[in-house]
């Protein structure tokens, strides 16, 4: 079966749904309910700069060297997003409107359109030994408007996702994770990659226009 990387609704009546629809002040007790895995979070830059936690904290040492291997390039992130859109307009004919679109990829297929060098840095972000082996691949397209995901936890041990456009080219979709010190909505320019696991727990603000475009990969 697929890993679920949540699903767009209005999602009423569950914990912090009207935070997310953009009413009330965020819940304060979401990330306390889930507190037998400890979260993992990181954010970094497309060139590798870690930007969450903040390198002065000291937490995000890279794996191996301290030059970083470049993660992605806006030429991938647009190769990717017309690679969707082509994929998304073959399958509208067949299946009209489809307002959030999830087509798996392989890895070859991956490095044909980006680069092998881009898939290697990108999965060495899993902080896992089995990096290859349970390694789903998805790519995202989401215009479902007037619509978020409610705050969960994944069931994919861990993740690793890149905005393929920048959080300035749609309004509303934000990413939010529910931190033990509140909520944290990290800005995702095009190319901001987030690794996370299965112990924090996070949601998307309510789209409200543009299309929202994301690289995913999942390990079990």
């Amino acid at each position: 079966g697929k890993i679920d990387i949540g699903t767009f609704a209005t999602h009423e009546g569950t914990p912090g749904v009207e935070f997310l629809m953009g009413g009330a002040n965020p819940p304060s007790n979401l990330q306390t309910e889930y507190s037998d895995t400890d979260p993992y979070l990181r954010v970094f830059h497309m060139d590798g700069t870690c930007m969450y936690p903040s390198v002065d904290t000291g937490h995000c040492h890279h794996h191996h060297h301290h030059h970083h291997p470049l993660l992605i390039t806006k030429d991938a992130c647009t190769a990717l997003i017309t690679h969707i859109d082509e994929t998304a307009t073959q399958q509208t004919q067949t299946h009209p409107a489809t307002a959030d679109i999830r087509l798996p990829i392989s890895q070859s297929e991956l490095a044909r359109l980006i680069g092998e060098a881009h898939v290697q840095a990108l999965i060495n972000l899993l902080p896992t030994t089995t990096k290859t082996d349970a390694c789903e691949i998805v790519l995202r397209r989401c215009s479902a408007h007037g619509m978020c995901i409610n705050f969960h936890r994944d069931n994919a041990l861990h993740t690793v996702q890149v905005a393929l456009n920048g959080d300035d080219q749609y309004k509303g979709g934000r990413l939010v994770y529910a931190t033990p010190s509140g909520m944290f909505t990290p800005p995702r320019p095009t190319g901001t990659v987030t690794v996370h696991n299965n112990g924090i727990v996070h949601g998307v603000t309510k789209l409200e226009e543009g299309v929202r475009y994301g690289l995913f990969f999942l390990t079990r």
